[in-house]
């Protein structure tokens, strides 16, 4: 029996991060469709739902960075599970006078080692706000605004010395509705990541809910895609067998 789909993309908000072995298995929502710009290239775009407001307990509850972290993190296990992670995640919000917004979000690994010559390592998420703008002479015009997040136990949060009014900002743009696309376009830049062409392959034209699982030794991989009908109902799931190629674990900043 075909079960639907009500916003299963936007609600579930529970911290529940860890790309370890034993994380129980994830499910996002993935869409893709085709279009051509302006210049006659040919474009894909994927995209992941969003987040938007909704009731509970007869109250308006408003989305929130912890409900887009928790977003990004299960979009970035899908990225990582088809060896496309350092492709960054197009975030498109609303302002105080409802114009669109539009943001991005990095999800990365930061390792080193300090100064007690141990080593450390910690997943990391980099919201840009706002993109640094230079004029012709190279003066800065207009500077990046930037926050970062890091995961802790409970999930990630804002590090410390972020800057309180962006993180306000941010939260003041996605908290009547976001919605969440791959950075990455045109498919020719696509085709640098076989493994995710092939499963955007597999669903352009429509929509699906993907399975992430969690192998020791091999990180995220593909479980599963069950593809959603025009009415919102889930259709017959497709279990996959991915190869076990080690997924890449980190990610270089743009």
């Amino acid at each position: 029996m075909a079960t639907n789909k009500k916003d299963v993309e936007v609600e579930n908000t529970t911290p529940n991060n860890s790309t370890s072995a034993d994380k129980k298995i994830t499910s996002v929502y993935v869409s893709a469709g085709s279009s051509v710009n302006k210049q006659g290239e040919t474009l894909t775009i994927v995209g992941f739902g969003g987040l938007k407001p909704y009731e509970k307990d007869g109250k308006e509850i408003k989305p929130g960075a912890r409900d887009a972290f928790y977003k990004i993190s299960n979009i970035d296990n899908f990225l990582k599970a088809v060896d496309a992670d350092k492709i960054g995640i197009d975030i498109k919000g609303k302002d105080q006078n409802n114009q669109d917004t539009f943001m991005r979000a990095d999800a990365f690994y930061q390792s080193g080692i300090g100064k007690n010559g141990k080593a450390y390592g910690f997943n990391k998420i980099c919201i840009t706000l706002q993109e640094e703008e230079r004029n012709q002479a190279n003066e800065i015009v207009k500077s990046a605004q930037k926050l970062y997040a890091t995961k802790g136990m409970n999930g990630y949060s804002f590090d410390k010395n972020c800057d309180n009014k962006l993180i306000d900002k941010f939260n003041a743009q996605i908290q009547n509705g976001c919605d969440f696309t791959l950075s990455a376009k045109k498919d020719s830049t696509l085709q640098n990541y076989p493994q995710l062409m092939e499963t955007v392959d597999k669903i352009k034209g429509g929509s699906a809910m993907v399975e992430i699982d969690f192998v020791k030794t091999q990180g995220a991989v593909l479980k599963s895609i069950t593809p959603i009908d025009n009415s919102g109902n889930l259709g017959e799931q497709k279990i996959l067998k991915q190869a076990t190629k080690k997924t890449t674990k980190s990610k270089s900043m743009s």
